[in-house]
């Protein structure tokens, strides 16, 4: 008997990564998640996540599926400022202070490839991807529920609506949030 081939279709896809080139935004690949079960007629809710500086979208890739591999698409985005390799030889990128039309246009391909609830977005940010997201987040506007800030400090000036749920969290290791603690 032959051996059985599982054929997945653009209506069911498989969980898991998908890398993304977009148009325009040559350098600034990213990487798609999609859950366990992914069913194209519910609309799911779209995490946003932006690595630290001297990170890159991988570092995200790798938190993705420890958060949970159900329920939620995940889109990880790459910083537009390259700082070099590494001293381990990865690429290491930055967040500016402008803003930031790769990670609209990551954000138009997912929302149009995929089936996410338009108004559940959630940004995710670490260190100067924090601020990034906050950005990234007053820029959406009501379309953000939620934003989670892991040491990261909030652009000077700029001040979330009020309604959106934002959760700021800080370590000792961040010296920022070490001489507060002092």
């Amino acid at each position: 008997m032959p051996a059985r081939t599982t054929r997945h279709t653009a209506e069911h896809p498989p969980e898991g990564f998908r890398s993304v080139a977009l148009p325009g935004f040559p350098t600034r690949p990213v990487r798609v998640y999609l859950p366990t079960d992914y069913q194209p007629k519910y609309e799911y809710p779209l995490v946003v996540l932006f690595h630290g500086a001297g990170e890159s979208e991988e570092e995200a890739v790798r938190l993705v599926p420890r958060l949970s591999r159900r329920n939620y698409v995940a889109l990880c985005l790459r910083a537009p400022t390259n700082l070099g390799p590494r001293p381990d030889g990865r690429p290491a990128f930055a967040w500016g202070a402008g803003a930031d039309r790769g990670a609209r246009a990551a954000l138009r391909h997912t929302t149009t490839e995929y089936s996410i609830h338009r108004d559940r977005v959630f940004l995710f940010g670490v260190g100067d991807g924090a601020a990034a997201a906050l950005r990234f987040g007053l820029d959406l506007g009501d379309r953000v529920r939620g934003l989670v800030m892991i040491d990261g400090e909030p652009p000077a000036g700029r001040v979330p609506p009020t309604g959106l749920r934002v959760l700021l969290a800080s370590g000792r290791a961040n010296p920022a949030a070490a001489a507060r603690l002092r």
